[in-house]
């Protein structure tokens, strides 16, 4: 059986983090994220989270995860949160320390 690895990479504003905490934790259990690694970009002032969920797309071994922007549409009527995930063109399942061009 071979192994799936739904990775992907996402930015979060430093400021969400810090003030919207429990907000931020629901789109996380929302997505069954599981994080493998957490970056902070200084000049972006964002942390980057790069992790496993069902809902981001298998990357073979030795390519980078792909950048998916999530975005939070609302909540249905019973609360469950409705999110838009799309993954990304740029920066996509290269080589680990390949640069495009």
């Amino acid at each position: 059986m071979q192994e799936k690895r739904k990775l992907g990479r996402f930015l979060v504003d430093r400021i969400l983090i810090e003030n919207r905490t429990d907000e931020v934790a629901a789109v996380f259990a929302e997505l069954k994220f599981v994080p493998v690694d957490i970056l902070y970009h200084f000049d972006l002032d964002k942390y980057e989270y790069i992790g496993i969920s069902e809902f981001f797309e298998p990357v073979p071994k030795g390519f980078k995860a792909p950048l998916y922007d999530i975005l939070v549409i609302g909540t249905n009527k019973r609360g469950k949160i409705i999110l838009e995930i799309k993954k990304l063109a740029t920066d996509t399942c290269l080589p680990a320390g390949r640069a495009e061009g």
